[in-house]
């Protein structure tokens, strides 16, 4: 009987595998030494002399294949084909649901961290607290420890650490006492873009204003009041997914909200 090949994997790029996806219709080899030599090499179970791939389709996306063989010879029957079509066809519409599912549970989880962020907002007292309530959940996001909330002092056009959490008290004292200009180094670069600004080599980026105290990975978030950045929450790492690239964003968001407010 029909065997499946476990641990199988098609390239994309073989010419018979790229046509079956693009065309997203089932791949029939009958006899794989005539008709497909180049596969050979790729099944798991070496006894196997027939392949077949039925592609997962959803929403016009190839999204995977159900694989089939047999250790001998043979061209599947139409009622073969039809049912192993209908089999992908269930699956792939089963996948998509579970993707579906994920994603509304991330939105979910996203949503309650605003939500407690914003009940404890509305208890904090001054804008420092509320700074570093946003400051601290924007690290939880990342999963590290030392951040820090950056704004332009429009008068001098030039930055100042205004809330910080993990970072020595002299390397925030210095970083404050001398100029460090709004269009200098991550801040330049975020001012122009307005977006999210990742930093996967601090050490080598040309970005980065070189200091005593220079994390590895930095992440700009940008605060803004209108068409302008006035600020960002600098974090010591890259956020792990893009769920957690809006949550940032939506954070600074309420920061920028309360800035103008103050």
């Amino acid at each position: 009987g029909d065997e499946p090949p476990l641990g199988l994997r098609l390239p994309a790029t073989l010419p018979l595998v790229r046509a079956a996806l693009e065309s997203a219709k089932p791949l029939i080899i009958p006899n794989i030494d005539r008709d497909a030599p180049e596969l050979r090499t790729l099944l798991v179970r070496k006894g196997s002399n027939a392949f077949f791939a039925f592609p997962m389709i959803r929403s016009g996306r190839v999204l995977g294949v159900i694989t089939l063989s047999s250790p001998s010879p043979r061209i599947p029957s139409d009622q073969e084909i039809a049912g192993s079509q209908l089999l992908a066809e269930l699956a792939a519409s089963a996948l998509e649901n579970a993707q579906i599912y994920e994603e509304s549970q991330a939105r979910v989880r996203g949503l309650s961290a605003l939500t407690g962020v914003g009940e404890a907002l509305n208890r904090a007292l001054s804008l420092p607290e509320t700074l570093d309530i946003i400051l601290r959940k924007a690290m939880s996001v990342v999963g590290k420890t030392e951040g820090s909330i950056l704004l332009r002092d429009p008068a001098t056009n030039t930055m100042r650490i205004v809330a910080h959490v993990g970072l020595p008290a002299d390397e925030v004292e210095a970083f404050n006492s001398r100029p460090v200009y709004a269009h200098e180094g991550t801040f330049g670069f975020l001012s122009a873009s307005g977006g999210l600004l990742e930093v996967a080599d601090a050490r080598t980026d040309p970005r980065v204003l070189k200091r005593a105290h220079c994390p590895l990975q930095i992440t700009n978030v940008p605060l803004c009041s209108g068409d302008s950045v006035i600020g960002t929450i600098s974090l010591d790492a890259l956020p792990p997914d893009d769920q957690a690239r809006s949550l940032l964003l939506a954070l600074a968001d309420l920061a920028s909200v309360d800035i103008d407010r103050a």
